[in-house]
């Protein structure tokens, strides 16, 4: 039988780069789409199917890695019931896969919010959650089930909790905001600068997809050798303040900072990530500063009016 591999969210932004960088190394990857939903990025390597007949289409390989990237996101969705219903139910569709299908390994791309409210300026990965919402629950509720699905069939796993992903076709994070308001900024008469709060807190919660990528592949590897149980926070390696951080991004895309941005005065709850975890389970992140540069390069490496029209 033919290694394959499925990736949910494929027309999002993590799952459509994760399929992608997989069918562009050779793999053959199963994108199943709801209705309506296309690729984020094309590839004949990638086949688009339903999630009724995936289970199908995928017992015809032998699956190597299941990737669950979609979920509903408080982006997408006002109603924190509605939240919790999907993404349960999307669940327990994924724990019938793996079931049914036995990958190799899963890997849930998870998220900081199952943190709730953060009150300490340095984020753990054992840092206890203080009221999740109904997103960051329904992310806590699909690890445990991985997990316990996992270990039960003796099945190797990864949950990655992630911080603001970024990349060509990331939206929704602050870096994603700010390097959208900077291409636009110089093209616009006169412009509003971007209110931004906490210059001079330390800030490295940034995964670039370039990074992500890497890791993904690297648990694959890894998976062909040994078993895996991995459950940790992603985020880029020596923090600077958030203010060396966009005068970085100021100078990629050659603006003056003091015209662009508008530091308020008053201040929001801010914190940066614990790395110390992830290194332990192979994680290799570039510094926050060579992060930024390498988001805006992987955005710039694609046609600047695609890339435009994605970030609006």
């Amino acid at each position: 039988m033919t290694y394959s591999f499925v990736v949910t969210g494929a027309s999002g932004f993590i799952g459509g780069r994760i399929a992608f960088s997989l069918a562009t190394s050779g793999r053959k990857v199963f994108a199943p789409l709801r209705n309506g939903s296309r690729l984020l990025l094309d590839h004949r390597n990638i086949i688009c199917t339903s999630y009724e007949n995936l289970q199908y289409h995928a017992s015809q390989t032998d699956v190597h890695t299941l990737f669950h990237c979609a979920s509903l996101t408080p982006a997408n969705c006002t109603d924190a019931n509605e939240i919790s219903t999907a993404n349960e139910r999307l669940c327990k569709t994924i724990l019938d896969w793996i079931l049914y299908l036995r990958p190799r390994l899963t890997i849930h791309t998870s998220t900081v919010s199952v943190y709730g409210s953060i009150i300490d300026p340095l984020l753990t990965y054992t840092t206890i959650p203080i009221n999740p919402n109904s997103y960051g629950l329904s992310k806590l509720f699909i690890e445990r089930s991985i997990e316990d699905i996992c270990n039960q069939l003796k099945l190797s796993y990864a949950n990655l909790r992630l911080p603001g992903t970024v990349g060509f076709g990331s939206h929704g994070n602050i870096i994603t905001t700010v390097i959208q308001h900077f291409r636009r900024f110089k093209y616009l008469t006169n412009p509003e600068p971007l209110p931004l709060y906490n210059p001079h807190s330390l800030f490295n919660n940034i995964v670039s997809i370039s990074d992500l990528l890497c890791y993904v592949h690297f648990l694959i590897n890894s998976c062909n050798n040994e078993s895996l149980s991995v459950s940790t926070i992603l985020a880029a390696k020596e923090p600077v303040s958030f203010l060396t951080a966009i005068s970085e991004l100021a100078q990629i895309h050659s603006l003056e900072l003091e015209t662009c941005v508008d530091w308020l005065s008053n201040l929001s709850t801010s914190f940066h990530i614990d790395t110390s975890h992830s290194f332990l389970h192979g994680y290799t992140p570039m510094t926050t500063l060579d992060s930024l540069r390498d988001v805006c390069y992987d955005i710039n490496t694609y046609d600047s009016t695609e890339c435009l029209s994605l970030l609006s």
